[in-house]
């Protein structure tokens, strides 16, 4: 069996035709298309899910502060997840071939005969299928202040708190600025460009190393700033046994979301390092699903347990509780 034919048998093909139009409109449902909107729909039950939580906050103080911006973060990831999985679905059943590999990417520039609308097709899955990581990373960033925080609460000390909070806050806007202001830079370029180049660099390439990239550094980033803390407040003991059972439960998110991360960064990279296509290798069932894996383990699942009540509970979310308390005992 061909790849030709293991393409038929993972697709279903429906044709809309006339006596006048033999071809007519053909709309295609492949693996990928069907893993696409199953992903849709998890993040956008988990996107409602966030929105009764970020509701019940607003409810209980309209003020902003890193914890209640952490669930704000969250449920933009969720609802920009969902738009790009629509508009990919969309590109997918239209049955609009797509170029997301970079050996293709590598090749792309030097073609003059590649159609307008192709390579434009081709940079918008780029922007479709990248942008969300970024906000995930800068809520993952959020998600670490929100412990670094949890980390001050939970101890005595005598230093001001107030202060890491401040430059914390300051350090976290210019990542952001530098971030999402560096993507909207490139991506202007990539759309203006016809030879979507920058300083010599395929921006393709480019882009696709800087969303993996910047996963590794954020995770270095909080390795940093947990062997900092530690060193910083060592001699300063815990509150009570309490808030240092709460502490350890919410260093176990971050475990976790650190994790995911670097499982995120090292399949982005090992995708890159063998030419494999997420978007344009839709027709093979094994990279999709392969897909749906990745987002439940890396990015649903860190969100999900950030979001358990009990742990809303410890932060000092929800009604009744501080972190000295927490769940009790």
């Amino acid at each position: 069996m061909d790849a030709h034919e293991a393409r038929e048998e993972s697709e279903v093909v429906l044709k809309a035709t006339d006596d006048n139009d033999s071809e007519g409109l053909k709309i295609t449902i492949n693996s990928f298309s069907l893993i696409i909107f199953i992903s849709a729909f998890l993040y956008l039950l988990m996107q409602i899910f966030v929105q009764r939580k970020l509701r019940f906050l607003q409810a209980r103080s309209p003020e902003l502060d890193t914890k209640k911006l952490f669930v704000m973060s969250v449920w933009l990831a969720c609802v920009v997840r969902v738009m790009s999985f629509v508009g990919l679905g969309a590109l997918q059943i239209a049955s609009v071939q797509v170029n997301y590999s970079m050996e293709n990417a590598v090749s792309a520039g030097d073609d003059d005969s590649v159609d307008q609308n192709q390579a434009f097709y081709d940079k918008a899955v780029i922007v479709l299928f990248d942008l969300p990581d970024y906000i995930i990373v800068s809520t993952y960033i959020l998600m670490v202040l929100v412990w670094a925080e949890c980390f001050l609460e939970s101890r005595f000390h005598t230093l001001k708190s107030s202060y890491f909070r401040k430059h914390w806050l300051i350090i976290y806007m210019v990542f952001n600025a530098i971030l999402y202001g560096g993507q909207i830079v490139l991506y202007m370029i990539l759309f203006l460009s016809e030879d979507a180049a920058f300083f010599g660099v395929n921006l393709r390439n480019l882009l696709f190393v800087i969303v993996t990239g910047i996963n590794f550094v954020t995770v270095f980033f909080t390795v940093v700033l947990y062997l900092y803390l530690s060193f910083k407040f060592s001699g300063f003991p815990y509150r009570s046994s309490s808030a240092k059972r709460n502490f350890a439960k919410i260093s176990q998110v971050i475990a976790y979301w650190s994790v995911a991360r670097v499982i995120w960064g090292v399949a982005m990279l090992i995708s890159f390092e063998n030419n494999i296509g997420w978007v344009s290798e839709s027709d093979n069932s094994l990279i999709s699903l392969l897909l749906i894996v990745l987002f439940i383990a890396c990015e649903l699942g860190p969100i999900f347990i950030s979001l358990d009540y009990s742990l809303l509970s410890i932060v000092g979310l929800s009604d009744g509780a501080n972190f000295g308390r927490g769940l009790g005992g």
